[in-house]
């Protein structure tokens, strides 16, 4: 795993977390919400990550016009949807300035 991160706080807690999905970044270092592949988010561009409902949420919130697609997780769109929507920060993920899909 690469940690994108140039500070001491930020890799410590991602190094805590180590097997987590590709929608999780350093700028939200929880653990997953479940398995890494519930569901897929598809950004404007194509380009598609497949990630838990958490992670995925806050990317999906993160994007504009993306969108989420089903993956292994019964039910986990509308999970991923509303989790997203229940964000008040319209950049969950301070990291996507410079995330290489945008």
């Amino acid at each position: 795993m690469t940690i994108l991160s140039g500070a001491g706080g930020d890799v410590d807690a991602v190094a805590a977390h180590p097997e987590r999905c590709a929608a999780a970044g350093p700028g939200h270092p929880t653990a997953c919400s479940g398995a890494g592949d519930e569901v897929r988010v598809r950004a404007r561009g194509g380009a598609v990550t497949s990630g838990c409902a958490l992670h995925a949420a806050a990317l999906l919130r993160s994007l504009p016009h993306a969108h989420v697609e089903p993956g292994s997780g019964s039910g986990a769109v509308l999970r991923t949807y509303r989790l997203a929507q229940s964000f008040h920060c319209p950049r969950s993920f301070e990291f996507l300035r410079t995330a290489p899909w945008r």
